[in-house]
């Protein structure tokens, strides 16, 4: 390679640090690309009877994304397929039948569980606030097609009982059971009705809020969001049927509760300039509510081995509790909303929804996501990986692993959203570890 070639490969900037004090080898070095397959290979692997367990947040998807060749894509399939459990919640509804009740619906043709399967998904969540959008007849659908194609899927069914009940599954000889519901600030009536499960209704699991004042000592009060008793007693004995079952079990929560919604909130980039905005970890999307936090303790309280959050669309933190793992938000893992920025049309979304979809998703965090890899051992969490993931919202939605410069940005923040909940998380290279006590 001649001096010109050199120059336009790593550009004017690098040329003109690589003059200063070190030379050329330190400057080339900056600039190589990461062996991704080196890394993932480098991975701590699980000792002697211990399982992995993979976990991501929200998965909205309709287009196949399992083949993408870059090699940080496939490696990160790689996580999910080394390990012996890989979940994501299915955040929509997956049917050929059905209407749409919301008119602002994603969903997707039963063949895309097959493009989640490929990517090395084996446990799905159903209990969401779409996933019962297309109807009752697609809802057991995507259930049928689901488990059809070797899913175990959990939290909607053809009545309560059904959607409370565990999906359960075995590898190497571990009993592995799930529970999902939808926790929602919604007001009783309209689409939260509609989507819950009844005694001989279908929908999805639901564990409903309500705002409940608080008295200071001080003559003041506050307001707070807490779940419903009959709902806290409905989850309750949920797990406690599922802890019979299994030998590890896992419970999804997709948390719409407290914080802002996408519309609210000071932060609010301007539509004109589509210029992301830094992440601000003290926005409340970045915080995690008293009320998630009771409802993911009753669930350990009950039986439950680890939580698996998801739902705000950005990162929450870790935070263990009686030495188990609730992971407050994975943030969304596909997000197949927009095209190059702009509404997909094959979503038929009203105008309204159109420039809802457009206008937002310009927070920094809306990029960040991660993978929870879990090592298990004996029914308990031996060890955790925090690996993070990035997307551009507005190009595609499509995760991949990240650039340095963005895997430090994402661990710094799940340490410091973890920090709130006395949980220490030590960086190990690019991904990060949750300490656990011994």
């Amino acid at each position: 390679m001649n001096r010109r070639q050199l120059l336009k490969g790593i550009g004017a900037a690098g040329a003109a640090a690589a003059f200063r004090g070190d030379g050329w080898i330190p400057a080339l070095q900056a600039q190589a690309p990461v062996d991704w397959a080196a890394r993932i290979g480098a991975l701590p692997r699980p000792g002697t009877e211990e399982i992995v367990v993979s976990a991501v947040g929200d998965m909205i998807i309709s287009s196949p994304a399992a083949g993408r060749q870059a090699a940080d894509v496939q490696q990160m399939y790689r996580i999910l397929r080394e390990s012996d459990v890989s979940f994501g919640n299915c955040e929509q509804p997956v049917a050929s039948v059905g209407f749409m009740y919301q008119k602002t619906s994603q969903m997707a043709w039963p063949e895309i569980l097959d493009d989640l399967k490929a990517s090395g998904f084996t446990m799905l969540a159903a209990a969401n606030n779409h996933y019962m959008d297309l109807g009752p007849e697609a809802l057991v659908q995507g259930l049928d097609e689901s488990r059809k194609r070797g899913f175990t899927i959990a939290g909607a069914g053809r009545n309560l009982d059904e959607a409370s009940a565990a999906g359960v599954t075995a590898v190497k000889g571990v009993r592995v059971g799930l529970l999902s519901f939808w926790c929602n600030q919604l007001q009783p009536g309209g689409y939260l009705d509609y989507a819950r499960a009844g005694v001989n209704k279908v929908g999805v699991a639901v564990i409903s809020g309500a705002q409940v004042t608080i008295p200071g000592s001080d003559g003041s009060t506050s307001t707070l969001l807490l779940p419903v008793a009959a709902d806290m007693a409905m989850l309750e004995q949920a797990v406690k049927r599922a802890r019979a079952q299994v030998d590890l079990l896992l419970v999804s929560f997709h948390f719409h509760w407290g914080g802002v919604g996408l519309g609210q909130g000071p932060r609010q980039s301007d539509p004109n300039s589509r210029r992301i905005l830094p992440a601000d970890l003290n926005d409340p999307r970045n915080r995690v509510a008293e009320g998630r936090r009771l409802i993911a303790k009753a669930a350990i309280d009950a039986g439950a081995d680890v939580i698996m959050g998801h739902g705000p669309h950005v990162l929450n933190g870790v935070e263990m509790y009686r030495g188990k793992p609730i992971l407050y938000s994975l943030g969304h893992f596909y997000m197949e909303i927009t095209k190059d920025g702009k509404a997909l049309p094959e979503f038929r979304f009203n105008p309204g929804m159109v420039r809802s979809v457009e206008n937002n998703w310009y927070l920094e965090e809306h990029r960040w996501a991660a993978v929870a890899r879990m090592f298990v051992r004996g029914g308990r969490v031996t060890r955790l990986q925090i690996l993070p993931v990035y997307m551009d919202v507005q190009k595609d939605g499509f995760p991949f692993l990240p650039a340095d410069a963005d895997s430090r940005k994402i661990n710094a923040a799940m340490t410091e959203l973890s920090k709130a909940f006395g949980t220490e998380l030590r960086t190990a290279g690019w991904y990060s570890e949750v300490a656990l006590a011994t």
